[in-house]
């Protein structure tokens, strides 16, 4: 799975979502058999204070959020367990969308990855979703290279 982690496999998009600057991050052309294998869809949410201007966190903020992205990216290619999708960015929250085989890799993933981090304001969010419906969604609010 290390090939997930290549940075030349993701799209990186601004646009508005209700009105507010929004940035996506998405991975290009994840096969069908990962997606398969990956049924299970685990959103990790972090809502921090929206300044009314941009939405978009402070330099400090966005430091912190690379430290549980690389904690998270390292834990589920080492458990080789999961995949992360989509990074959104939008008016006082990022979500990450990691996909999973099932709920208890991903729990294990997200304990062994988050173990050592400082406390942090997140929410997590499962669902069985088969068909990769906000991946599905967000690929196809993408223009065509």
């Amino acid at each position: 799975m290390a090939e997930q982690f290549d940075e030349d496999r993701w799209t990186i998009a601004r646009g508005e979502l209700d009105g507010r600057l929004t940035w996506l991050r998405i991975q290009r052309d994840v096969e069908h058999s990962v997606r398969d294998s990956n049924p299970h869809r685990l959103v990790i949410r972090w809502e921090y204070q929206d300044d009314g201007d941009d939405g978009m966190p402070s330099f400090a903020l966005k430091e912190r959020f690379r430290a549980l992205e690389e904690a998270l990216i390292h834990s589920i290619h080492t458990d080789d367990t999961g995949v992360l999708a989509l990074v959104l960015t939008s008016a006082g929250s990022r979500e990450w969308h990691v996909h999973f085989a099932d709920a208890e890799a991903a729990q294990e993933s997200v304990n062994s990855a988050f173990a050592e981090l400082p406390d942090m304001p997140i929410s997590l969010t499962g669902k069985f979703d088969p068909d990769w419906s906000e991946y599905n969604y967000f690929s196809s609010t993408l223009a065509d290279d």
